[in-house]
């Protein structure tokens, strides 16, 4: 499951960051700042834009690195703009049964309401530039006001279900 890297980044503030979470304590600590300051949604972009894909925490991690899109090929891609369709679609897809009750604890901080009320220009640029490689691979938009993901985008990379691309097979048998 992906998500619109803009609506996730801003979750992920409003969540983790403004919640001052251990996830907000663990930043403030890698960027030598004190704990305990109020961190803004412009500061939060700023610090994360700094930070290599090692040192970020998955809740702001690029995506395509947190399910290694580059290395593996996947059968199948849900986003969280659609989450129960498709949720359906991969159960039914493998035939497993739909009719169960899918209870999913929520804590939604209705981010994909909120993004113009945090974002300005400045800050969608630094984030679709840090984020690039999830716009383009997933189909996001680069545009704020279109939330959904072109399909036939992220599409294109999944060829063959499950199996690790051939140029990294090499790097997993020698790991084994």
């Amino acid at each position: 499951i992906v998500r619109n890297p803009y609506s996730r980044l801003l979750s992920a503030y409003l969540d983790k960051i403004y919640g001052k979470t251990k996830e907000y304590d663990n930043l403030l600590a890698n960027h030598g700042l004190a704990s305990g300051r109020d961190l803004s949604f412009s500061d939060f972009v700023h610090l994360v834009s700094e930070e290599s894909f090692d040192q970020m925490d998955q809740h702001w991690a690029p995506q395509r690195g947190i399910i290694s899109w580059d290395i593996f090929t996947y059968g199948y891609l849900g986003f969280q703009e659609s989450l129960s369709e498709d949720l359906l679609a991969c159960l039914t897809g493998r035939g497993l049964d739909t009719k169960a009750p899918h209870n999913f604890a929520s804590h939604s901080r209705s981010a994909s309401n909120k993004l113009h009320d945090f974002y300005n220009e400045e800050l969608r640029r630094i984030v679709y530039r840090h984020y690039k490689g999830d716009f383009e691979a997933f189909g996001y938009s680069e545009d704020i006001g279109i939330a959904t993901a072109d399909r036939s985008v992220s599409a294109a990379g999944m060829d063959r279900p499950y199996q690790i691309k051939p140029e990294y097979q090499g790097l997993i048998a020698a790991h084994d």
